[in-house]
């Protein structure tokens, strides 16, 4: 069943992420560790991967390109992946638009032409995990900073992460299901590659536990009925409900006062579902 993703943006303005994946959406290549099938990849650097785990306790880590072509709109996909995270330890990636060979050795240091979505500096702060999200565009190996984010991965457990990378040259990024953040490139952009991931630095105990790829969904979902449109405005939020399109959910986003600052959303505003 498909998930309603919604983000939140200022002056009450509610637009539909990126992507939403229409009720019978499912991953042209699912289940990519279960069981891991080496002819599938591009191996790069040092990697240790089996049924249910992929980690790399390398200090540069190590890259899987994915091989097979993927349905249209060309170069264009999602890359899903589970992390368990057992301790605040290890660097995880996501590649999108990657040469073969592409393999993101932390800085200013790379091999080939992608663009990285990078896991890094994770910690245990006061009982639970921060971490960051770092973007990176490489070609032929010269690396630029696209900017970065704060990341509260699960403690202790396992984070759903999905990157979508979308028409126009950026891309999307869902945490558990929620819409997190996007990028754009605009100066020359990267147009052709393929999907990856990698790890670096990890205990053998933390990694990528399951991976799934597919085509970029272009399918909009059904229009919003505006005449069911319900809000409810209080001192320090407003809600507004809907009836979902294409499954049975009720979506709800909240506005909060300025001064609950909401990790990996703008200081002042929180993101909240109800699916029921």
């Amino acid at each position: 069943m498909k998930t309603a993703r919604l983000a939140l943006f200022t002056c009450f303005t509610l637009v539909s992420a990126f992507a939403q994946a229409p009720q019978n959406y499912t991953y042209e290549y699912p289940s990519l560790l279960n069981p891991y099938s080496s002819s599938q990849w591009t191996s790069n650097g040092t990697n240790s991967v089996s049924t249910g785990m992929y980690t790399s306790s390398a200090s540069t880590g190590g890259s899987l390109i994915f091989s097979p072509a993927i349905a249209a709109p060309s170069n264009c996909y999602e890359v899903h992946f589970k992390l368990n995270l057992a301790s605040p330890s290890g660097t995880y990636i996501a590649y999108l638009r990657a040469s073969s060979n592409a393999l993101y050795k932390s800085g200013t240091t790379a091999t080939g032409t992608f663009y990285a979505v990078e896991i890094t500096n994770i910690s245990n702060a006061q009982g639970y995990y921060t971490a960051t999200f770092n973007y990176v565009k490489s070609v032929n190996g010269t690396v630029t900073s696209m900017g970065s984010d704060n990341f509260f991965p699960n403690t202790a457990a396992t984070t759903d992460v999905r990157i979508v990378m979308i028409q126009g040259n950026g891309w999307a990024i869902y945490v558990n299901n929620v819409f997190w953040n996007s990028a754009y490139d605009s100066s020359s952009p990267i147009t052709t590659g393929q999907p990856g991931v990698g790890v670096a630095g990890a205990p053998s105990s933390n990694g990528i536990t399951a991976i799934d790829i597919g085509q970029l969904d272009t399918t909009p979902p059904n229009a919003v009925n505006t005449q069911l449109v319900g809000t409810s405005v209080f001192p320090n939020y407003v809600d507004i409900q809907f009836p979902a399109v294409l499954d049975q959910v009720v979506n709800r986003i909240r506005q909060t006062n300025p001064g609950s600052d909401a990790g990996g959303f703008p200081s002042g505003w929180s993101k909240q579902k109800d699916f029921r």
